[in-house]
């Protein structure tokens, strides 16, 4: 089990809240939302595809007006002992309310669950928001990828990002 400190937003309205695993009739709804939220985000295609194999989809849904509505989603790789974290997403409509912080608790509890002994991840160099949850969860910064995501102009670089879940790993920063 992890050691380090977490500090979780808790939500008033949890019971307006469920996490569950995404289905193919979720797809529709998960690519409407990375369209809305990433300039250059997955393909409908790459969703599908994680849908199958060593991956991990899961969805947030809030409880409005009688039905469940998809409001973010996340998506993980596992291979063996350690785990990477895809993409994490919440609707543009709905970030900086908390839903983030819920998706990202719930991976992190599923590697538990799983044995993973590390979760690494890519961030935009620019997404100091994203940064700022995953700092507050306990990942450090161990690499970088320069030129990695596509951008406005030109490419940005992507800090690598690990969280120590079970045994420590190797934590230098190095480029990737």
């Amino acid at each position: 089990m992890a050691t380090h400190s977490r500090n979780l937003v808790t939500r008033p309205d949890e019971k307006d809240l469920r996490v569950s695993p995404i289905t193919t009739d979720d797809l529709p709804a998960v690519y409407e939302i990375e369209s809305r939220s990433m300039p250059f985000g997955w393909s409908s295609h790459i969703f599908k595809s994680c849908l199958v194999g060593p991956y991990e989809c899961w969805k947030i849904e809030k409880h409005t007006r009688s039905q469940w509505d998809v409001i973010g989603y996340y998506v993980l790789y596992l291979l063996n002992s350690h785990a990477e974290l895809c993409n994490l997403c919440v609707d543009v409509d709905k970030q900086k309310s908390g839903y983030g912080t819920q998706l990202l608790k719930h991976a992190i509890e599923r590697c538990e669950r799983n044995g993973i002994e590390s979760l690494a991840l890519d961030v935009r160099k620019s997404n100091l928001v994203a940064k700022k949850l995953y700092n507050g969860f306990g990942f450090k910064k161990v690499g970088l990828r320069k030129s990695y995501y596509a951008a406005a102009v030109g490419r940005e670089d992507a800090e690598v990002m690990e969280l120590c879940i079970g045994k420590p790993t190797r934590r230098d920063t190095r480029v990737v």
